[in-house]
């Protein structure tokens, strides 16, 4: 699929700047131009306390749980990307061997670099507190292979996005970026600054260039999150919907209100309801997870990753991929610690990327 590389360039286009709007809804429209690659939101602003007799700390899943959920809509209803805002730095992670949240080396010039906010669960004190943080949404599965990329100049296909904020403050961490208590508020000031990556359209003929794009075109690359509530040590059975080739199958653990890795006991991957291809304890996968990425993930979050080898993203090939469509059932189970105790806001979240085939 090499051959489209010769004939294209990679292009940044900065799109108009919207506002953070707690406890409501920000859209946008992509422009129809070129093919699409990438879309990075910058999100910057300020937490404005006004404590009185209470207190302020930021939530546990920090400030990235501003957002509730994040969304990329295609016009014919076909979403490519859907997360819950603390989740929105796993795509990231995963497939960039990084974590944009955490600073791996200090060069002692920290001061000068614009990305910051208070760390989960730190207390709040007086005063105004910025923060700016990133969101990158992949819409090729990598730059290999480019696989989904989005034909935007084809003045057919749309494709909005949608940013459901959370209210910037509550009780309860699990639905804010900031946990209050007594008669503490807390507003949240600040924008999105979106930046479009983008392929240009080969300058060849009609024919030629359908040939060229058609191997990239021809999958969808999907990102996207689903959680179920936990209420018991149950083994959990998340069934995962055929039809699509997955590289990614993640859970991201919630136990009583906290990441938590130490909940599970063993993770499993069925086929056919009798194939058993994963069965793996808790802390070979752990190491596993520092073996691929070369650094801990963040607690609670388990990867079946398809798409690594020698932990580089690129360098993978699609021997690992499961093709569901040859499939009657794909299962993903967790086994808890049976002797676990469950209590409120427990959850999983269940996080796929998956090739879904477009008929073109």
């Amino acid at each position: 699929m090499s051959a489209l590389r010769e004939y294209t360039q990679r292009q940044y286009t900065e799109l108009e700047t919207e506002q953070i709007r707690t406890g409501s809804l920000t859209t946008f429209r992509l422009p129809e131009v070129g093919l699409g690659a990438r879309l990075y939101l910058m999100i910057t602003g300020k937490i404005k306390p006004t404590l009185g007799t209470g207190t302020a700390v930021m939530s546990e899943l920090g400030i990235r749980n501003l957002i509730s959920r994040l969304t990329v809509r295609l016009n014919d209803g076909t979403i490519l990307y859907e997360m819950q805002g603390f989740n929105t730095n796993i795509p990231t992670m995963l497939q960039n061997g990084f974590d944009p949240d955490v600073v791996a080396i200090n060069r002692n010039y920290s001061a000068e670099m614009p990305f910051k906010s208070l760390d989960n669960g730190a207390n709040i004190t007086a005063g105004d507190k910025d923060f700016m943080f990133p969101v990158e949404i992949p819409f090729i599965n990598n730059d290999k292979d480019m696989l989904g990329l989005l034909l935007l100049q084809n003045g057919t296909t749309q494709a909005t996005v949608e940013i459901a904020w959370n209210q910037a403050f509550s009780t309860n961490g699990l639905n804010a970026p900031v946990k209050v208590t007594g008669n503490a508020t807390i507003e949240v000031t600040g924008m999105v600054n979106p930046v479009l990556e983008t392929f240009t359209i080969p300058n060849l003929p009609q024919e030629q260039v359908s040939a060229l794009l058609k191997p990239h075109l021809s999958f969808m690359n999907v990102w996207k999150s689903e959680y179920e509530a936990i209420t018991s040590t149950a083994p959990l059975m998340k069934k995962l919907e055929r039809g699509s080739i997955y590289t990614k199958v993640a859970h991201n653990v919630i136990m009583n209100g906290a990441r938590d890795s130490k909940a599970i006991a063993q993770l499993l991957v069925k086929y056919r309801g009798t194939e058993t291809p994963v069965y793996i304890p808790r802390n070979h996968q752990l190491y596993f997870q520092r073996r691929n990425y070369g650094f801990d993930l963040p607690q609670g979050l388990f990867v079946h990753d398809y798409d690594r080898s020698f932990g580089i993203e690129e360098f993978g090939d699609m021997r690992d991929y499961i093709d569901s469509r040859s499939l009657t059932e794909l299962v993903s189970q967790l086994n808890f610690d049976s002797g676990y105790t469950v209590g409120a806001d427990s959850y999983v979240y269940t996080i796929v990327n998956k090739l879904t085939p477009v008929n073109i």
